[in-house]
């Protein structure tokens, strides 16, 4: 094979590339299914450990037992579906979601809980948190 069918092979290839990666571009939904799981995860461990204000780690057991049940996922759905932005490059996505546990414990006073941010990556039908992080 001469350079020109080197190159030709070499440029095919590199389309061939890039139209997986548009192709496997995950969408909102994908990201939501995701974020769901991990924002459980991550409030578990780090949101519900946390000591409050005047009630100590007092709660810690009703917040993992909320977080880890099935009513928990509509209110974490309508939360993430409100407060995330995508940008979409078409190869990949960027997602930023800011998670407020105010919103899911309305009952206790504002400025108790914490809020999150959590940045991620969307390639390949993946999804990989770059960062994430108390506000």
């Amino acid at each position: 094979m001469g350079s020109k069918g080197l190159r030709y092979g070499g440029l095919a290839l590199f389309a061939s590339m890039i139209g997986v990666l548009f192709c496997t571009n995950p969408s909102i939904d994908k990201y939501q299914v995701f974020a769901i799981a991990e924002a459980k995860d991550y409030l578990v461990d780090d949101a519900c450990p946390r000591p409050l204000p005047f009630l100590g780690t007092s709660l810690q057991d009703e917040c993992t037992d909320f977080l880890k049940s099935e009513r928990s996922s509509p209110m974490i759905q309508a939360m993430i579906a409100r407060s995330s932005d995508r940008q979409n490059f078409g190869l990949f996505s960027l997602y930023s979601t800011r998670l407020e546990m105010e919103t899911l414990m309305p009952a206790l006073p504002q400025g108790l809980l914490p809020s999150y941010q959590i940045d991620a990556i969307g390639l390949g039908n993946q999804f990989l948190i770059y960062n994430a992080q108390s506000l």
